[in-house]
């Protein structure tokens, strides 16, 4: 009886315990559900993200053949440097809007760090999943010259 009648007397004391350790369980809980939360809506980001990336169009280029022609007028020389590319999707999907632009990266000549082809491609409004389509690309005189400049630096290096 000794233990009941303790029990009884310290039965408030008992209830603020027991309502504290059901506080400490409850604010875990939040806690470890909070995380969970977390941890499912990274999941869910990156598996849309991945998704995307894969239902992604891909478009390889490669270069075909390279050729030139000098056309000689009565005040000038008149250059030109194609190249002749194969553009080819080999993505999940449809490419939409493409242009393909051709740069040569100066690695020697001062001042310039790009020069651009001349001509903007042809524009092509969609590439169907495998298919291919080729471009003709070219270098006009000036911008010959200074690919030329830049490869006679190199050449005078060595």
């Amino acid at each position: 009886m000794n233990i009941l009648q303790s029990v009884s007397e310290n039965s408030n004391i008992l209830q603020v315990i027991c309502s504290l350790c059901m506080l400490l369980v409850t604010i875990l809980y939040v806690v470890f559900t909070w995380k969970q939360s977390k941890y499912t809506k990274q999941t869910f980001l990156e598996s849309i993200k991945q998704t995307k990336e894969e239902r992604q169009p891909y478009i390889i280029p490669t270069i075909e053949r390279v050729s030139g022609a000098a056309f000689a007028t009565s005040t000038y020389v008149r250059v030109q440097l194609n190249f002749h590319c194969r553009m080819e999707n080999v993505g999940d999907s449809t490419a939409v809007s493409i242009y393909a632009f051709l740069y040569a990266k100066m690695q020697h000549t001062q001042g310039k760090q790009l020069v651009y082809a001349h001509l903007i491609p042809q524009y092509n409004y969609s590439s169907s999943v495998g298919k291919a389509t080729d471009e003709d690309i070219h270098f006009e005189t000036s911008q010959f010259r200074d690919i030329i400049e830049d490869l006679e630096i190199a050449y005078s290096k060595i």
